[in-house]
């Protein structure tokens, strides 16, 4: 038995954004949803929605969409040309689609392909709520086990690295880049690490982004009161660090152990070094070249986020990388 990712592997492109396109092209009253999924796009940015949650909020035009069955026909009937030839070429009655999209969406492309069986994310057409999780990574090893036990995969496609888990427990492993088709070597996670330190930055700066816009802010409230603008970075820093704290660590580093005191103490550790750096290189800004104070201490800030990144993830929080 073969089985297939289904977006980018048999499909050319991402099925759940096409169809999103698809219904706003269709349904142009839909766009004032976009307000609601940009605000939910930075939530999941921020590690405060999972992407479960994050899809659950793009499916949220589906209640305002009557005839989506007839929408999902039309959809695959403009899309079918985008069905990769590789897959036609080889493909069979017992295949197995496996994909994160919903299954209403994907279950009608797949009788066009021949009635395959599908496993999707449990998604309510009227609503747009998920049943379950998303069929995503490790996931789809559970939902496959749930749906067909005791059946070993004979070969396993797929062109993402977040499928690893599933490629691992196949007897043969195959990476789909555009239309070319090459061995999968999974001895190791080191890929799934390279795409979560990826998303553990964007975090680290967007909740960096928060602390340091509420450090300018103190800082420059300081200022306005006239007082010395060392003393005020420092006042605004240590504000900054206790929001900085619990922000590492509930949404960057998902740490989920019992606060310690060697924790918080290790993490004042690096915020001391981190504020004495901060403020000897403000100093020389200010005082050695002459520079302009608050565009000198936004420039310090980013360099400073930087440099606590790395401490904070391999010293601080080290337990979960």
């Amino acid at each position: 038995m073969n089985v297939y990712d289904f977006d980018g592997t048999i499909y050319k492109k991402d099925s759940t954004i096409e169809f999103y396109l698809f219904c706003l092209k269709k349904r142009p009253f839909l766009v004032f949803c976009m307000i609601r999924q940009s605000f939910a796009i930075l939530l999941y940015v921020a590690n405060i929605y999972s992407k479960t949650k994050l899809k659950e909020e793009f499916f949220w035009i589906l209640r305002y969409i009557k005839d989506v069955d007839q929408l999902v026909d039309e959809f695959w009937k403009n899309e079918y040309k985008n069905i990769r030839p590789w897959y036609l070429a080889q493909k069979a009655t017992n295949d197995i689609i496996i994909s994160a999209s919903p299954e209403f969406l994907i279950i009608p492309i797949a009788h066009l392909l021949g009635d395959i069986q599908v496993i999707g994310s449990k998604v309510d057409k009227k609503t747009g709520k998920f049943d379950g999780e998303n069929c995503y990574g490790i996931e789809k090893v559970r939902r496959f086990k749930e749906t067909i036990p005791n059946i070993n995969i004979e070969k396993f496609f797929s062109d993402s690295i977040s499928d690893l888990p599933l490629a691992n427990i196949a007897q043969e492993a195959y990476l789909i880049k555009t239309d070319n088709i090459e061995k999968w070597n999974v001895i190791s996670v080191g890929d799934i690490n390279k795409q979560k330190t990826i998303l553990e930055i964007i975090r680290y700066g967007f909740w960096g982004g928060i602390t340091t816009c509420l450090n300018l802010l103190v800082f420059q409230m300081f200022l306005l009161l006239k007082i010395n603008y060392l003393l005020a970075n420092v006042i605004s820093y240590f504000i900054a660090v206790v929001f900085s704290y619990i922000f590492n660590r509930v949404f960057v580093f998902e740490d989920s152990i019992k606060v310690s005191f060697f924790q918080i103490l290790k993490f004042i550790i690096v915020r001391i070094g981190s504020i004495a750096l901060d403020s000897g290189f403000l100093f020389f800004a200010v005082e050695i070249l002459q520079g302009d104070i608050l565009i000198s201490k936004i420039c310090i800030s980013c360099l400073i986020i930087l440099g606590t990144y790395c401490l904070n993830r391999n010293y601080v929080f080290k337990h979960n990388n």
